[in-house]
């Protein structure tokens, strides 16, 4: 096997401590909202769709899905540092 140069010396384009305390948080804010939108608006969800709720969910959850695995697909072949 070829020899691999330890992690702390590879060089990257990254600069340290780019992101402060505030900006780390609101990006873990903006990750967890849609989340916690799911819960606040359930009430409300069922309102609207009654019986139906469970199916609407149930689709919801699917296109959720086939979403999160079209970005999976995207980020192996163009990852990157930030999200997508």
């Amino acid at each position: 096997m070829g020899y691999q140069q330890p992690a702390a010396t590879m060089h990257t384009d990254l600069e340290a401590d780019a992101i402060g305390l505030l900006g780390a948080t609101m990006q873990a804010i903006t990750h967890i909202a849609p989340a916690v939108a799911g819960f606040l608006f359930t009430p409300f969800i069922v309102s609207l769709a009654g019986i139906t709720a469970p199916l609407a969910y149930l689709i919801g959850f699917i296109l959720v899905l086939m979403l999160g695995n079209t970005l999976a697909q995207l980020a192996k072949h163009m990852p990157s540092a930030g999200g997508y």
